[in-house]
């Protein structure tokens, strides 16, 4: 539920970022990469009760489009770090790490 609840409130602070700072903002970057960072870990693995139950488990496709998601997202937040900062800042070393991560997977 946790995992859930922190996925909605990041997806409206990216849409309230989005909808309010028409430039380039950090504050939006920063959303963005966030919302990649929970999108990342996946969603929660189903228990063994939820899989007796559900006939049709879907965990692995969401998983993949979770994945998607968040590369989608870090090369957004990317498009607003580097103007800001440079290629060279932590910012943007940070963010080009963890999209590394994702592709090496």
């Amino acid at each position: 539920q946790r995992i859930s609840d922190q996925r909605r409130l990041l997806e409206r602070r990216r849409e309230f970022h989005q909808a309010a700072y028409t430039g380039l903002s950090g504050a939006h970057a920063w959303v963005l990469e966030s919302l990649a960072d929970v999108l990342r870990c996946g969603p929660p693995r189903p228990t063994t009760q939820e899989l007796q139950e559900s006939a049709d488990s879907n965990w692995d496709e969401t998983r993949r489009a979770d994945l998607e998601a968040a590369k989608r997202l870090y090369f957004e937040a990317l498009e607003i770090v580097q103007p800001l900062f440079g290629e060279d800042h932590e910012h943007f070393t940070t963010i080009t790490t963890k999209l590394a991560e994702l592709f090496a997977q």
